[in-house]
């Protein structure tokens, strides 16, 4: 069972699915609660998750997982819904 944190969460809709668009949100969003969760939820939309290994380990987005290894957070994807796979 996952620990629910007491902080305030912080969401943001996003106009544009855009990789440039979506890393400058997270950017933002990190700046305005002043720091960095260990852990970040994304769904599974293709700016951040491209696929999915034979084993099904998910494959992340390059440019997120270096945005991830520069603020320090470990990105997690979202379980795919049910009877949905996406394969590369």
């Amino acid at each position: 069972m996952p620990i629910l944190s007491r902080r305030p969460r912080l969401g943001a809709v996003h106009c544009s699915p855009k990789l440039q668009s979506v890393l400058r949100c997270r950017i933002a969003a990190l700046e305005a609660i002043g720091g960095v969760p260990r852990e970040i939820l994304y769904d599974r939309m293709k700016t951040a998750v491209i696929g999915e290994d034979p084993d099904s380990l998910v494959i992340h987005n390059r440019a997120l997982l270096d945005l991830a290894r520069h603020y320090g957070f470990q990105p997690r994807a979202s379980r795919p819904p049910v009877g949905i796979r996406r394969h590369p």
